[in-house]
């Protein structure tokens, strides 16, 4: 009797370790700066191009098939219930990276274990289409929007000091060894954005 007992012990600290293993020791380890960054964008003027950093903190496995969504959370549209948010997808890049490579990689053979995500919300669109143009219009009748839509006014088209709007960004990732998946947050507020003064140099080919 105590020998079953023991095997049976042996077998679920095997699957504890196993799992402990693949979740904490194998699974991707993505980290999502605290920052957004906006640049200069190359090739039209007066617009900017917005990036978030992430980064693979694995040091020794690398992940691919990486993929970013971002929504923006808009609170106080209906202003009986300004604690209730209602959610706009917001467009990113296209150049999305499908590999990032281990912090041991990028440290033996300059491989880069960062990537910027570029993030397009509907800036470039013409004026009169956009749900989030529209939504800012409606919001400030007395001076709309007339030029290139910019991130910031995202964050300015309800202006509450209480319920303030949020974007979320969500990274999943695989890793290159056991092919197990991570997803991971972060939420920006507006001074959140830090305005580098430089030109995106990927602007022009994306």
């Amino acid at each position: 009797m105590m020998i079953q007992i023991l095997t049976a012990l042996s077998g679920i600290l095997a699957s504890f370790i196993a799992w402990f293993a693949v979740s904490s020791l194998v699974k991707p380890k993505i980290k999502i700066d605290d920052e957004l960054y906006r640049f200069k964008s190359i090739d039209n003027e007066g617009s900017f191009v917005y990036k978030v950093k992430v980064t693979n903190s694995s040091r020794f496995f690398s992940i691919y098939d990486v993929n970013l969504a971002a929504r923006a959370y808009i609170y106080g549209l209906n202003p009986e219930r300004p604690e209730e948010h209602k959610t706009y997808v917001i467009n990113t890049g296209v150049k999305n990276s499908p590999y990032i490579a281990s912090n041991r990689k990028n440290s033996n053979h300059a491989t880069a274990n960062e990537c910027y995500f570029a993030l397009r919300p509907p800036y470039n669109e013409n004026k009169d289409k956009g749900k989030l143009r529209k939504l800012y219009n409606k919001n400030h009748p007395a001076n709309p929007l007339d030029g290139v839509m910019l991130l910031e006014d995202v964050f300015h088209i309800v202006e509450s000091e209480k319920f303030k709007t949020k974007i979320e960004f969500s990274i999943t990732a695989t890793s290159e060894f056991s092919a197990s998946r991570a997803f991971v947050t972060k939420c920006y507020r507006l001074e959140n954005i830090n305005n580098i003064d430089m030109v995106d140099q990927d602007s022009q080919d994306e």
